[in-house]
């Protein structure tokens, strides 16, 4: 526990930070812990710009919540602050008031400012920081008035700055770390793709003898690779001006790591066929599974971990949606219409035997992507283009990356089977 703490006063509040506890003259009031670090984080940096990403890394640190989390806080925030005494003593006995009757709040002396479309917010007002010293054997107060209109110091030394000037400000600052951070990870994970193609052109140069087994190969590396890098850039498209230039950072990372995954499980598992199929399709899955989990690592420290896109109903986070569509589509459809197709095309199956289970896998398939095909109807037939006055004109953009997501999910891998039902057909006829 810190020997000393802050305190801030401001009109008849007063907002402890080691109690995370808002008071009333004396009487604390009823706000979730959440709400409460969002106030101490405003008023702490009284008359500067806090941004939503500040907001989402401070008091929800390695969390996924939806972006209305922030919304939702905000709006008790300035209820508990606008209501008067009288009402809330009304409300905490249950006195029943005529639902026609208005109830006037008092008039404060500071507000919540929201800036630009809701990417930042501002508390305003006079607060004074008292810092309680804890110390054993000593007990002593600091008060201090926190200036609601601090300069902000301007890259070219300029005393004041507009919000404009201010958001720029933070958002380089924020970018300058983020941008490290991107970069390190992106060599790194070309540094993982290298390894990939090493392994894949150790058992490709022992596997590949006709050049029916190299296209194969080339595009099933390709439509999976674009196929992830699709998947990421899908997640911040409807809001990409805003988002997606960081997240298009980290897209060479993402492609290369699946292209050169799926060069090494397609090779490998095909060399595994001496040990038995299942081995066969098991060892290529494990490969595609660790470069699944290696690419929902790249997509976590460039995806909001907040809804970006906006739809008649709560959309997922992006992050969260974009680890699903990994590791839970994408993942399962190659490993089973790509990856097992591969290895059963390579087997000395009859031609009976291969035509049947060909048959099996493209009606499974078939019946996928009709189910997907109108899942994705359904959610672009709810995407709004304007939401509480916020208008996206980015919709267009996103509707096109579920419509190429679709297409790059189930277009090669119809053809994949399409094509082992073809040679099974033949093997079948020469019998």
């Amino acid at each position: 526990m810190p020997s000393n703490h802050n305190i801030y006063e401001f009109g008849e509040f007063r907002l402890d930070e080691e109690e995370e506890t808002l008071y009333q003259e004396n009487i604390p009031i009823s706000l979730d812990n959440k709400a409460v670090q969002i106030l101490l984080l405003l008023v702490s940096k009284n008359g500067q710009l806090v941004t939503r990403e500040e907001m989402m890394k401070k008091v929800w640190p390695d969390t996924f919540v939806e972006d209305n989390a922030i919304d939702n806080r905000l709006s008790n925030i300035r209820k508990v602050l606008g209501i008067s005494k009288s009402r809330r003593a009304q409300e905490n006995e249950g006195i029943e008031k005529n639902n026609n009757e208005k109830i006037n709040s008092v008039e404060t002396s500071f507000d919540i400012i929201t800036f630009r479309k809701k990417s930042a917010y501002k508390f305003t007002g006079e607060v004074k920081r008292i810092l309680k010293d804890k110390t054993p054997n000593l007990v002593d107060e600091a008060e201090e008035t926190l200036d609601p209109s601090p300069d902000f110091p301007l890259a070219d030394g300029g005393s004041k700055a507009t919000v404009e000037d201010e958001l720029k400000q933070i958002t380089r600052e924020n970018d300058s770390t983020d941008d490290l951070k991107i970069y390190a990870f992106l060599g790194l994970a070309l540094i993982i793709a290298a390894v990939y193609f090493e392994r894949g052109w150790f058992y490709g140069s022992q596997i590949i003898e006709t050049p029916w087994q190299l296209i194969y190969v080339l595009t099933a590396c390709f439509c999976y690779a674009i196929l992830n890098s699709i998947g990421l850039i899908l997640e911040v498209a409807y809001q990409f001006d805003k988002y997606g230039w960081k997240t298009v950072k980290m897209v060479p990372a993402v492609f290369f790591v699946s292209l050169f995954a799926m060069f090494w499980a397609l090779t490998h598992g095909v060399f595994m066929l001496s040990s038995g199929i299942t081995v066969a399709i098991g060892t290529g899955f494990l490969i595609l599974a660790a470069s699944a989990l290696i690419t929902c690592g790249l997509g976590y420290f460039v995806l909001p971990n907040f809804a970006v896109a906006v739809a008649t109903f709560n959309t997922q986070p992006a992050f969260t949606a974009f680890r699903k569509n990994v590791l839970f589509y994408f993942l399962p459809i190659y490993s089973a219409f790509c990856l097992a197709v591969f290895c059963l095309m390579n087997t000395n199956y009859s031609g009976l035997v291969n035509t049947i289970i060909s048959v099996m896998l493209l009606v499974l398939l078939l019946v996928i992507s009709f189910i997907s095909y109108f899942s994705t109807n359904y959610l672009s037939d709810r995407l709004l283009s304007e939401k509480e006055g916020i208008k996206y004109p980015r919709k267009p953009l996103y509707s096109s990356f579920l419509m190429w997501r679709t297409v790059f999910c189930f277009i090669p891998t119809i053809v994949f089977v399409c094509w082992y039902l073809l040679r099974s057909l033949e093997n079948f006829l020469r019998r």
